[in-house]
């Protein structure tokens, strides 16, 4: 008796211990896993007053970390440390952070024409490489140069014009944006919270439009548009300027055709005219020329709503840069079936060359291979006419270009591609589809002719198609 209790206390102890260890491995697994932690932004806030000459800046980094950074210098200015004992700039252009977490504040002077009538300042601030900014703030004070007006590459949160000073508050989330002077007045309007335009006050600001423009476009989540006469179009991803009153319709086709060059670049600028085929193909529009329209539409035709959109999925998660071999590989995964039809068409100026899909298996006549294959053309299947007629021992002649003569022990067959009849032994056949196909330079009989013309059986294996006389 006093056995099996003993036993039974033992067992029930190491189930007990088991059940503790157990539940501590589970917990000691868990508080070891790392974790993932949120990736630390740094912010910058830049302080800038002007003299005579330049552009005065006092621009404090927070949130950064002990370390060497290298500094992006654009200008190649004079940078100097405002603090020794939170950051040193070395000879070889690092900056060393000395203290974790901390705040370092540089001074530097950048040029400043004052008497243009713009200026534009792009990729001007010291940068450090390897940081990340999750906010810029930029501060204007204008004491010198107060005629005028400024924009920037991103919100206007704060604008105060008095009788001896100027003062402009700029901020958005991510790097340093541009600043823009000009000498005619700016105003300041919002399309959403992250797309900022300004407008020289001059000219009547057709909101409406711009906004229909930028919020059709995906890449324009966010950006900073300056409407103005007073300097030359650029036109960046996030920062654009463009004239006052631009040609809408003009500028939204020139901005997709942009955003297509961006996702859909190519290795050959012949072939960069492509960009409209698939803009008009996956996005519905009606760009390019001739050739272009014409691709669209056999492309819409052959592919459907469904299958446009398995081809955009496939070609948007190709290896870029793209190319006309690229697009038939993407084009004939979709199909099921291969095609060069790209290929054949890569260049805008020569002449369309009609869709076509290829057979791969090889083709014996009369158990002797042919060098090309069967093709899939308009739901016909085609072979090639001279290669196979020739397996069949007859005489191949073209007579002009629009006539064939075949001859074969006193018999003749005479074939006109302009025309639907075909002469056997000197009498006329009419018939409601022309046996001939011609594509290209190549001239093709379909199946159905073939068999019935020549009397020769068709067998399809998996590697090879059989023609053989009767």
């Amino acid at each position: 008796m006093m056995r099996t209790f003993l036993t039974s206390m033992l067992l029930l102890m190491m189930a007990i211990g088991g059940m503790l260890f157990w539940q501590w491995n589970v917990y000691s697994k868990k508080e070891g896993s790392p974790v993932q932690e949120k990736k630390l932004l740094s912010e910058q806030m830049l302080i800038m007053s002007d003299d005579n000459r330049a552009l005065n800046i006092k621009h404090t980094i927070k949130k950064i970390q002990k370390g060497s950074y290298k500094l992006l210098n654009p200008l190649n200015v004079d940078i100097k440390c405002e603090n020794p004992k939170a950051c040193e700039i070395t000879t070889d252009g690092q900056l060393l952070v000395k203290k974790n977490s901390s705040e370092v504040t540089f001074r530097y002077s950048i040029p400043f024409a004052s008497n243009a009538r713009a200026f534009l300042l792009q990729n001007w601030a010291i940068q450090l490489n390897g940081i990340e900014m999750g906010k810029t703030r930029v501060e204007l004070t204008l004491k010198f140069n107060r005629k005028g007006d400024w924009g920037a590459g991103g919100q206007l949160i704060g604008k105060t014009k008095k009788e001896y000073i100027n003062y402009y508050v700029f901020q958005n989330d991510g790097p340093i944006f541009p600043i823009y002077h000009q000498v005619n007045e700016l105003a300041y309007n919002n399309i959403s919270d992250k797309i900022h335009v300004y407008y020289d006050t001059s000219i009547p600001f057709e909101r409406d439009k711009l906004e229909k423009v930028l919020t059709d476009l995906p890449q324009f989540s966010s950006a900073t548009v300056i409407l103005t006469n007073q300097h030359k179009e650029v036109m960046d991803d996030t920062f654009m300027i463009l004239p006052a009153m631009p040609n809408y319709q003009a500028l939204s086709e020139k901005l997709f055709v942009r955003h297509i060059e961006k996702i859909f670049p190519f290795k050959n600028k012949n072939e960069k005219w492509l960009q409209s085929v698939l803009a008009n193909v996956m996005y519905n529009k009606s760009f390019g020329g001739e050739k272009a329209k014409i691709l669209t539409a056999t492309l819409r035709k052959e592919l459907g709503a469904n299958g446009i959109e398995t081809f955009a999925d496939t070609v948007k998660n190709m290896k870029k840069p793209l190319s006309a071999v690229s697009l038939d590989d993407a084009f004939s995964k979709v199909k099921g079936l291969k095609t060069h039809f790209f290929s054949q068409n890569h260049r805008e100026n020569t002449p369309f060359y009609p869709l076509r899909y290829e057979d791969n298996r090889k083709i014996l006549v009369n158990r002797n291979v042919i060098k090309d294959g069967l093709i899939y053309f308009e739901n016909k299947r085609l072979y090639p006419f001279q290669q196979v007629v020739t397996m069949l021992d007859y005489e191949y002649s073209v007579i002009d270009q629009n006539q064939i003569l075949l001859s074969k022990n006193d018999n003749f067959l005479r074939f006109f591609l302009n025309e639907n009849v075909f002469i056997y032994n000197e009498e006329d056949y009419g018939v409601r589809t022309n046996p001939l196909t011609k594509i290209g330079n190549k001239i093709y009989i379909e199946e159905e002719w073939l068999q019935d013309l020549f009397g020769v059986t068709i067998k399809n294996q998996a590697d090879a198609i059989l023609i053989e006389e009767t």
